[in-house]
């Protein structure tokens, strides 16, 4: 059970008895005058001004109780005719709790006869004080009772459990509206916690603190549940469970139960882990406390998420304490609805006891006619005092259990915990592989529902729902449900793989299924675009981006994924016409126009662009990559021109070169021939060698100049 603190309704109503032990009794007189006095005794017109005082005394392991009353007859004699009718008080009931001890009663001060008789309630006993003599009109008396309430050794019956580490005990009130009032005393190094009525805290200089009420105004009413703490003198067991703990905390009388605990959570815990499919969770580290205030409410523990504490009863029950460590992850922040809560914990309490080898408890029979029954949407916090509700409770939690049983049964383990896993994450239960989207409200029953139907694909669902959990006002929205996912269904069947739109599943799940049917032809238009550009890319082996698939998962404005669409059917179309180009080829022309060109780099950063949903840039290298290709041809006849012209300077300028050659050759050949004539005689012509005429006088070349200079600087 998950609890929040409250004001604790009436378990029990206990009021004062009055009862009446004489018979009536007559007086005869002589007949002339005769008067027949008849007394009875009365159960009401009796005032009690009272005040009562409870003490702890963790020491002696009691609480002290002193009961203080001034009662008064206030039924005054009756005359009629020769009777007088006196009406009379003989006896005091004063209801205590059942294992009350050493209960003395006085009448002003002298002692009085008390006897104990049972009740209906069997925590609870009546000790009646005898009134002798007869309290008549109108005579008062000061009435004392005293007795002590014992420490219950753990696992009794009853309500009292006092040791040192802990306290708790039910005080209640005796006596009229306001004339009664009530003080309670404990040592101020308890920690209290009042669960009832209200009353004054006042702290005392003698080390207690002082709890009380004046003036009550409906005594028969009134209670409050004491429960005293001294932490300091709880026994420790602390479990391991990584970077947060359980701190198992047991009284210091009761050693078992702390052990019997901490076997439960380091044996429970890793095996409710493996069936949620999520590590423990907790975010502090969790206090786990004995304790009986539960069974005050008829519960066996709780757990206080706001506290991190779960406290259980003291009776070694391992049920109860995987129910309450499962409210860890089952509890109101996961779902709204308290049917939710409790129907998982208790399913997963059953499945781990069967992990364990224990012996494993299933749901009772849910019976239309139950005379609990009730809607579990409209199951709540009981109220106590109403004794339909405790058979709603029973059945509440009968029911609750039954329906996550019969669900987890028939989705299985895995899917429930791919179940539990989303609803955790607090995502979609609509869900998405590239975008799974956030939850923006509370997650609850609907939240729920879609859960088991979208991830769990069950069948069973729906009908369970409407049978046992939704009023007939939700109906209503169940079929109006029913109509638009039939619809969603086509959507995802047009998807092929791809899951609508961020923006229709947030509307399916918060169930706005107008504004989700809204977005179906937008959504659907996109998907067309994209068998278009399926049909474009599959041409040339590119594949679908998955930027495309997250954009349209993740899109929360239909009309700006339209807008999208459209630029990447047009990087899509770009990109097919430049690889198509560049496939096709230029020709032998157009190849020399391509030469030392970014054609290829273009085209590689096209199709890196292109898959990674940065369009503009896949658009801009795309368009590189045709253009080049559509003006290779041109820039081919254009390289060959450029080329044939350097070809025809370079072999312009290579004769004109080879004819200097040629020329400096015939001047050294001629220096050369310069030099091999012989001297005649004096006065007589040069001899010419081997026949050789001498050439033609002529201006020297610049190379036999500097040949000649060369020589003569030799």
């Amino acid at each position: 059970m998950t609890v929040r603190l409250r004001r604790w309704g009436a378990v029990i109503a206990l009021v004062a008895v009055f009862t009446g032990m004489t018979k009536p009794t007559a007086a005869a007189v002589p007949d002339a005058d005769r008067v027949v006095v008849a007394a009875r005794s009365f159960d009401g017109g009796l005032r009690v001004e009272s005040h009562t005082t409870f003490t702890l005394d963790p020491d002696a392991l009691i609480v002290r109780v002193r009961y203080e009353a001034d009662l008064k007859n206030t039924l005054p004699n009756i005359t009629q005719g020769n009777f007088i009718n006196k009406r009379y008080f003989s006896s005091f009931g004063l209801p205590t709790v059942a294992e009350a001890v050493n209960v003395v009663a006085t009448r002003n001060g002298a002692p009085m006869s008390v006897s104990v008789e049972s009740t209906d309630t069997p925590a609870f006993s009546l000790w009646v004080a005898d009134i002798a003599p007869n309290l008549f009109y109108p005579s008062s008396m000061h009435l004392t009772v005293t007795y002590d309430i014992p420490a219950l050794a753990p696992r009794s019956e009853g309500f009292t459990r006092i040791n040192r580490a802990f306290a708790t005990f039910p005080t209640f009130v005796v006596g009229d509206p306001g004339i009664t009032s009530i003080e309670v005393l404990i040592p101020e190094d308890f920690a209290v916690e009042v669960v009832g009525d209200d009353l004054v805290k006042t702290e005392r200089d003698d080390g207690l603190v002082s709890y009380s009420a004046d003036a009550i105004a409906d005594p028969d009413t009134w209670q409050a549940m004491f429960v005293a703490r001294d932490d300091d003198e709880l026994v420790l067991r602390e479990v391991d469970l990584g970077e947060f703990d359980v701190l198992v905390q047991g009284w210091p009388n009761d050693p078992e139960w702390a052990d019997f605990v901490a076997e439960q959570v380091g044996d429970g815990v890793p095996e409710l882990e493996s069936l949620i499919g999520s590590g423990w969770p907790a975010k502090h580290d969790i206090d786990v406390v004995e304790t009986v205030a539960p069974y005050l409410y008829g519960y066996g523990g709780w757990y206080r998420p706001s506290d991190s504490l779960v406290e259980v009863g003291d009776r070694l029950e391992s049920r109860i304490i995987l129910h309450e460590l499962g409210h860890v992850w089952f509890n109101d922040d996961l779902f709204a609805g308290r049917w939710i809560s409790e129907g998982f914990a208790e399913d997963a309490s059953a499945r781990v006891m069967a992990a364990l080898d224990a012996d494993v408890p299933a749901p009772a029979e849910v019976r239309a006619d139950d005379p609990g029954a009730l809607r579990l949407n409209v199951w709540s916090d009981p109220e106590l005092q109403d004794g339909q509700s405790a058979e709603q409770e029973r059945y509440g939690y009968n029911t609750s259990w039954s329906v996550i049983d019969r669900l987890a049964d028939e989705i299985g383990a895995d899917k429930m915990r791919a179940l539990l896993r989303i609803a955790l994450a607090d995502e979609l239960p609509y869900v998405a592989d590239t975008a799974p989207g956030i939850m923006t409200r509370r997650a609850d029953w609907r939240t729920l529902l879609d859960l088991f139907e979208e991830v769990g694909d069950s069948a069973l669902a729906e009908e369970l729902f409407r049978d046992l959990v939704v009023t007939p006002e939700e109906a209503l929205r169940l079929d109006e449900r029913s109509a638009a996912r039939v619809e969603y269904a086509a959507l995802v069947g047009a998807g092929d793989g791809w899951a609508p739109p961020r923006v229709i599943r947030s509307d399916m799940t918060d169930w706005h299924f107008e504004d989700a049917l809204g977005g179906l032809d937008h959504a659907l238009a996109v998907l067309e675009m994209r068998d278009d550009l399926a049909t474009d890319l599959a041409s040339i082996d590119e594949p679908m981006p998955r930027a495309f698939q997250e954009t349209y998962e993740g899109a929360r404005d239909l009309d700006d994924l339209s807008a999208y669409a459209d630029v990447i059917l047009a990087a899509g179309g770009a990109l097919r016409s430049a690889r198509e180009a560049k496939d096709h080829g230029a020709g032998p022309i157009g190849a020399v126009g391509l030469l030392l060109s970014d054609v290829d780099d273009d085209l590689d950063a096209a199709h890196t662009a292109f898959q990674a949903g940065d369009l503009d840039s896949a658009l801009e290298h795309s368009a590189a990559v045709s253009d080049a290709m559509d003006g290779a041809v041109t820039a081919g006849i254009f390289r060959l021109l450029v080329a044939l012209a350097i070809g025809l300077v370079l072999a312009t300028l290579l004769r004109f070169l080879r004819r200097r050659a040629r020329s400096g050759r015939r001047q050294e050949a001629s220096t050369e021939e310069d030099l091999m004539l012989l001297p005649g005689p004096v006065g007589s012509a040069p001899v010419t060698l081997l026949g050789a005429e001498p050439p033609m006088p002529s201006e020297p070349s610049a190379v036999a100049v500097e040949a000649r200079i060369d020589d003569a600087e030799g």
